[in-house]
């Protein structure tokens, strides 16, 4: 990271970029629909593999398969997340690794690549692809 990119601004985008990846994974293992859809743009697109859910009203079609899910125990994690702030706009890169804690088993690994925006103070995922690369039964 350059000096230029600690100006206080990219800073302040950095830690909103950080609580939206925070948001996204609580909000998932909470099974909260309106929080999860609320870190997408309204056009925001899921990629799990190559398979695109586009807009609010297929991600919560997507979304709501997994009514059962929180019964299921899962955490999500994200790490050694990567942010490069471009104004209004952001690309940010993490990795995944999914427990199911009931059993401790893993569940998922993968690497999120992520493009954001800034819009009325709050980023939000534009395109967020997941590239998983390891399954499990948990």
């Amino acid at each position: 990271m350059s000096e230029t990119d600690l100006n206080p601004s990219t800073l302040e985008d950095q830690i909103g970029i950080n609580q939206l990846y925070s948001r996204y994974t609580h909000a998932i293992d909470d099974f909260d629909q309106q929080g999860w859809l609320d870190t997408f743009a309204e056009d925001g697109v899921f990629d799990i593999d190559g398979t695109a859910v586009r807009g609010r009203d297929q991600l919560s079609v997507w979304f709501s398969q997994f009514e059962d899910y929180s019964q299921k125990s899962m955490r999500h994690y994200i790490s050694n997340i990567g942010i490069s702030v471009d104004g209004t706009t952001a690309a940010g890169r993490a990795y995944l690794i999914v427990l199911n804690v009931s059993n401790g088993q893993l569940a998922a690994t993968g690497t999120y690549l992520d493009s954001l925006s800034k819009s009325d103070g709050k980023w939000r995922f534009e395109h967020r692809e997941l590239c998983t690369d390891a399954k499990a039964e948990a």
